[in-house]
């Protein structure tokens, strides 16, 4: 590395600075900690006792202090991935003897939101997709520190907490316990099983790589996951102006009444034991399972406690029950929350002194770096040897990311340059998670299918709406600088030509008026003049503002967002007084009665009963990413058969007027009106839904058949293995998601049990017509466990049964089986 670096110095003609000191300078290679043949847990603890308490306490920042002497440069653990790298562009202007600088603009790739992702049901795609980001990081990275060298840093590639390092905080793995929680669009839906396989396969993929092992060895990771958020988080306002002392109030709390405004920063989450360990815990598990590297900690308080003092569910559960090694850190300001917002603490030292027992390393904020000297100090609630615990953990994250050892060519660290960003490649994997994710939700009328939509029969196109030229839009929250957006509008011109497509906004997003606005009348004219109708409807998702109402200018307000819940679950504006909008502009095209269909853009579920009364066809957009617009039109025309399926219920308006917002269960609860959450307790009795869970339409048809069942009595704690044949039975070639459900109907000794819940599911990949495929499904026995009310997983004998489900169809015949 420092031979590279001194050939970019030569080449740009920069002034050199003085070499930092490296596991490769000979002041220190000669010590045990930059001995690569050393493990690096031995390396750790050679290094650790070298350093003073000034420098252990410097580690606890998000942004890590240098300590020169010992070749350890200040370094960044803060870094944002949701769906490609949150990073600003960088120039190819730094040639090296492996690379030759090509002076362009490189991008990282912007991918669907997680969201939009998960509704492909395709855990090869979601490896592929974080190995994508993490290349991508880890070139930005590279650059930086060459960069860096020809003193010009303030080219550095940024995000949000500054230049680049190797960690990120990414999955958002959380429930959507809720329709209305503004974060939805961060998270792989509402199971915890699907969570749970999104975790797995994104950190396998965004640390090691598509080609990842199994084996665990000292072996380099690309890039870092931090997992977040850990847990039972999943709303950010308070909705319902709910008293201080429901909202946040506990016995625990030491400092005084809870701080007003009430928000997601003094929420005291109450969740029973059931609910904890079912349901908002195990995609953690899973986490864990892959190797994460780090995980954040929440800022609200389950039961009382914080989460990022968390004794039991950080030091107990996730350290001890799961087994998990890695860092935690904070979110930004939780440990601040912990004293200030929570009161659980009087004083910063204590709530310090707290979370590194509770077993927290790492903190995004200032309480580690102001507090820990006085909770070391003279009335120390804190020992050296307990913080040296959590350094330990920073430390080995800092080698198992190469961070002593990039110099060293013996060594392997992971080696890509910025050429490697935005490459022909990862724009593949994009336009596949984009197409992947869309979702057919209704065709027409039965008989009446209008899609795909064929050039020859379509005649003159309006796009019309304030999505159908989105581009910002498109990207939602934690998003990079893209290399390039495709709008609805772009991808429909250059599918039919620019003289066939024509467009006009309609309205803004938000607008609110009682009466047809000149910008619909001006959309009503346009639409009389073409052959069908394309009408993109929408919320707004992403942290941007908007101009005049014109192309993509169409958010002048966010919907749904970190800091941003929904206060109702329709399309913007409407209320008993006010019609929003964009209803109005449906409305105002379908009274032409030219063939129309919608597509809406959002990550939660909207409202949209009476577009879908109306009998026209409906795909949900989501937000695609940098490709979003080109794979919506892609569906809309064929040129892509849609195979996803839906990883939300779709609920209606009025499942927001009788569930709590900040009622954390997740069971029905008759006495207060709780109908349920999620497909696995919704009494759809009392609230039906739009589309339930897992539905999504093909322009094909397919037949499932099961071609292997369990024997009609199982042991209950025996693995079973079910085999379902999947034949398109359409004219159509298309892929499809299968998704396999098992249900408890029978037993006794759990009441409540989930209705059904996911057990596994695959991409089926595409067929041709008549083509058939066998799928194997594992439905193992924790997946047919049921958890009592004390959080304990147990396996009743009764009666179970399997349903696998693709395209809107059933396998056949139902498989049923005793469990004894």
């Amino acid at each position: 590395m420092e031979t590279l670096m001194m050939m970019a110095l030569a080449v740009t003609g920069a002034a050199p600075s003085p070499p930092p000191i490296t596991c490769q300078s000979k002041e220190i290679s000669g010590l045990p900690f930059c001995d690569i043949s050393l493990t690096f847990e031995s390396r750790v603890a050679d290094l650790l006792p070298r350093m003073n308490l000034t420098e252990k306490i410097g580690q606890t920042a998000m942004v890590a202090s240098a300590v020169p002497r010992l070749g350890m440069a200040s370094y960044n653990f803060g870094g944002e991935a949701l769906h490609g790298v949150w990073a600003t562009c960088v120039t190819d202007n730094i040639t090296t003897p492996t690379h030759t600088a090509s002076g362009r603009t490189l991008c990282p790739t912007q991918f669907p939101a997680p969201i939009h992702m998960s509704n492909s049901w395709n855990r090869d795609l979601w490896v592929a997709a974080a190995d994508v980001a993490s290349t991508e990081a880890r070139a930005l990275y590279n650059h930086n520190q060459l960069a860096a060298t020809t003193g010009d840093g303030s080219a550095c590639s940024r995000s949000l907490e500054g230049c680049l390092g190797l960690s990120y905080y990414t999955p958002n793995i959380n429930l959507a316990r809720d329709p209305s929680w503004g974060r939805i669009e961060e998270t792989p839906g509402e199971d915890p099983y699907v969570n749970g396989e999104y975790a797995f396969a994104f950190t396998k993929g965004f640390q090691e790589g598509v080609n990842a092992q199994d084996a665990v060895g000292d072996t380099y990771f690309k890039a870092s996951v931090t997992v977040k958020h850990y847990a039972a988080y999943n709303l950010e306002m308070d909705l319902e102006q709910t008293p201080p002392d429901e909202w946040c109030g506990s016995t625990r709390n030491e400092g005084g009444a809870c701080t007003t405004p009430n928000s997601r920063h003094s929420f005291n989450a109450h969740v029973s034991p059931r609910d904890l360990s079912e349901t908002y815990l195990p995609p953690f598990q899973r986490a864990v399972d892959a190797g994460a590297g780090a995980i954040m900690c929440s800022y609200n308080a389950i039961n009382g406690e914080p989460m990022c003092t968390n004794r039991e569910l950080v030091g107990g559960t996730l350290r001890r029950a799961f087994g998990f090694h890695g860092v935690v850190a904070t979110d930004c300001g939780a440990l601040n929350d912990a004293e200030v917002n929570h009161h659980r603490y009087g004083t910063a030292a204590e709530t310090a002194g707290a979370a590194i027992k509770a077993g927290v390393d790492s903190n995004c904020g200032h309480v580690f770096s102001t507090a820990l000297p006085a909770a070391l100090g003279k009335n120390a609630t804190l020992t050296e040897a307990e913080l040296d615990v959590s350094i330990e953990r920073l430390l080995f994250a800092r080698f198992k990311l190469g961070l002593f050892d990039q110099g060293n060519p013996k060594a392997g660290v992971p080696s890509v340059g910025v050429a490697d960003v935005d490459g022909d490649k990862h724009r593949a994997v994009a336009l596949q998670a984009a197409r992947e994710g869309v979702t057919l939700l209704q065709n027409g009328l039965p008989g009446k299918a209008m899609l795909p939509l064929k050039r020859s029969d379509a005649g003159i196109v309006a796009m019309i709406g304030p999505m159908a030229n989105a581009t910002m839009n498109l990207l939602s929250g934690y998003h990079g600088s893209p290399p390039f957006l495709v709008s609805p509008l772009a991808a429909m011109q250059a599918a039919f030509g620019p003289s066939s497509v024509t467009y006009a906004v309609g309205c803004n997003v938000s607008d609110r008026t009682a009466d047809t606005p000149p910008s619909i009348a001006a959309a009503v004219t346009v639409a009389k003049q073409a052959d069908t109708v394309i009408i993109g409807l929408g919320l707004c998702g992403d942290n941007y503002g908007g101009g005049p109402p014109k192309e993509d200018a169409t958010c002048f307000t966010i919907d749904e967002a970190e800091g941003k819940d929904r206060w109702n679950l329709t399309l913007p504006g409407p209320d008993t007084v006010i019609m929003g909008s964009q209803m109005a502009l449906f409305r105002a095209i379908l009274a032409l009665n030219k063939p129309t269909i919608v597509f809406v853009m959002s990550a939660g579920p909207v409202d949209i009963s009476e577009i879908k009364a109306s009998g026209v066809p409906i795909v949900a957009a989501g937000y695609g990413g940098e490709y979003g617009g080109q794979a919506t039109v892609d569906v809309l025309t064929g040129a892509f058969n849609p195979g996803g399926a839906l990883t939300l219920t779709t609920y209606p308006e009025s499942f927001r007027h009788i569930a709590s917002f900040r009622d954390m269960a997740m069971r029905p609860s008759p006495a207060n009106g709780h109908a349920g959450r999620t497909y696995r307790f919704l009494d759809d009795s009392v609230v039906k839904p739009l589309w339930p869970f897992g539905w999504g339409l093909s322009y094909t048809t397919f037949a499932l058949t099961f071609t292997q069942s369990p024997a009609k009595l199982v042991n209950k704690t025996a693995d079973l293995e079910i085999v379902v044949s999947i034949k398109n039975t359409g004219a159509t070639a298309g892929g499809i998601a299968v998704i396999c459900y098992v249900a408890a109907v029978t037993q006794t000794t759990v009441p409540d049990a989930p209705r059904r819940s996911v057990f596994d599911f695959t991409r089926v990949p595409l067929l041709a017509p008549d083509a058939v495929h066998s799928a194997t499904f594992t439905l193992d026995a924790e997946s047919r466990g049921l958890w009592n009310s004390d959080g304990n997983r147990v396996y009743p004998s009764g009666t179970y049964t399997v349903q696998c489900e693709a395209g809107g169809v059933s396998a056949t015949p139902v498989v049923r089986f005793d469990v004894s």
